[in-house]
């Protein structure tokens, strides 16, 4: 059986430093309470208005794509080639590839709302380049004692944010403008993550009508999927007549390799799934 969640009833904690402020939710990351996952680590952001939630930084070893799930503000970019800034709102996807530009989330007036998913295989080693430090998982590197990195970022306040460009680049995906395809009976998926460039992590919006599955029951031996529910209700049904209750915001963790066949099941409003995996 898929480990189950729900979003509310996750370990959470908040970090505030100065305009660095956001609350996280710990959603796959089983090191701080999340569920189980062996190959990929999920945690949503929630920002009030005009704050980062994270500093400036460049991955250096995974990619990371981001899922707006409520709310607005914008996407801040630098590299050798300047800043920039993108308007960002709910239904957006925004794919990161390991050493290109570095970036950060700004929340708009209606505060932001954020998705963050991506392989933990891979050393965790990102670049902050405002302050001047190194992560190497968590380890910081170039720091004065006793002095947290983000207590740096807080002191210079927030960067000059350039004027919102009209044109977005392709690793900006909405979800309203991917075509959805007919995934079987009762079934329409978008691809979101392959369009905006992901190359180690999918991404999927799944639509399901009322009373019907997601597809038929399976085991994944190589694929880790973490399905989170945005809308509609149903449940998720595991060996024989094991099955769990669906609703908006609950998650589902499925673990490669446990030899545990599943699907998800519609209820009478249907369901508006995001479906992530590496």
């Amino acid at each position: 059986m898929p480990d189950v969640a729900h979003l509310d009833d996750l370990p959470r904690t908040r970090w505030t430093f100065g305009h660095i402020d956001g609350t996280w939710t710990y959603v796959s990351t089983e090191k701080q309470g999340g569920l189980p996952s062996r190959r990929a680590g999920c945690r949503r952001c929630v920002a009030p208005h005009g704050a980062m939630p994270v500093p400036v930084h460049q991955h250096l070893g995974a990619e990371e794509v981001f899922v707006v799930l409520g709310g607005d503000g914008l996407a801040y970019e630098r590299d050798g080639d300047g800043e920039r800034a993108y308007a960002v709102s709910e239904g957006d996807v925004i794919v990161r590839r390991a050493n290109l530009e570095a970036h950060a989330f700004v929340a708009g007036p209606g505060g932001l709302d954020v998705l963050a998913y991506g392989p933990s295989a891979a050393p965790r080693a990102e670049v902050f380049p405002r302050i001047g430090v190194v992560r190497l998982r968590e380890r910081w590197l170039e720091i004065d004692a006793g002095v947290h990195p983000w207590e740096r970022e807080a002191a210079l306040g927030l960067p000059e944010l350039p004027a919102p460009s009209a044109e977005r680049p392709a690793r900006y995906v909405r979800a309203e403008d991917v075509r959805a395809v007919d995934a079987g009976p009762g079934v329409e998926v978008q691809t979101l993550g392959e369009p905006a460039g992901a190359v180690d992590v999918g991404v999927r919006r799944i639509v399901v009508r009322p009373d019907h599955a997601d597809g038929p029951r399976r085991a994944h031996s190589a694929v880790e999927r973490l399905v989170l529910v945005r809308g509609g209700s149903g449940h998720v049904q595991g060996a024989g007549d094991t099955a769990t209750a669906l609703r908006a915001g609950s998650v589902v963790g499925v673990r490669a390799g446990t030899g545990e066949a599943w699907r998800i099941v519609a209820g009478p409003d249907g369901l508006d799934l995001i479906d992530l995996c590496v």
